[in-house]
């Protein structure tokens, strides 16, 4: 798995980045990694952009999918979005401290018949500050 392979890397060189992103066909997710000896790692899926089927996270409760995997040691799913399309939008902003990455994860409606333009709101918001 993906996992396997960035952990590897991570271990060989000894860093780690601030955040990882990755696509795919299925929906949008962001999962937290927490690491004994040092700051969390932000990855996230930004699938939700075309593909006209998406997929459903798997719930707990479902017999078919388990958690118990080492590779999910120290993981957290923070957010999702598995029944709308969107696309993520990723702004860096330069402060005193560093830089300041903002992700947001807007939702594109369906079927807009009003004729009336859509504000999109964020389904997810997250800021990760860059390089401390």
């Amino acid at each position: 798995p993906m996992i396997t392979l960035l952990e590897s890397v991570f271990a060989e060189t000894g860093v780690r980045p601030d955040i990882v992103f990755s696509g795919h066909v299925h929906n949008y997710q962001r999962f937290k990694r927490n690491y004994p000896e040092g700051r969390p790692v932000c990855f996230i899926v930004a699938g939700g952009g075309g593909y006209d089927e998406l997929h459903a996270v798997a719930s707990l409760e479902d017999s078919r999918f388990t958690n118990e995997n080492p590779l999910f040691d120290d993981v957290e799913l923070e957010s999702y979005c598995d029944d709308k399309h969107g696309f993520l939008k990723i702004t860096l902003e330069k402060t005193d401290k560093g830089l300041t990455l903002t992700g947001n994860y807007y939702p594109v409606p369906h079927n807009n018949t009003s004729g009336n333009d859509v504000i999109a709101s964020p389904e997810d918001t997250f800021t990760i500050e860059i390089g401390k």
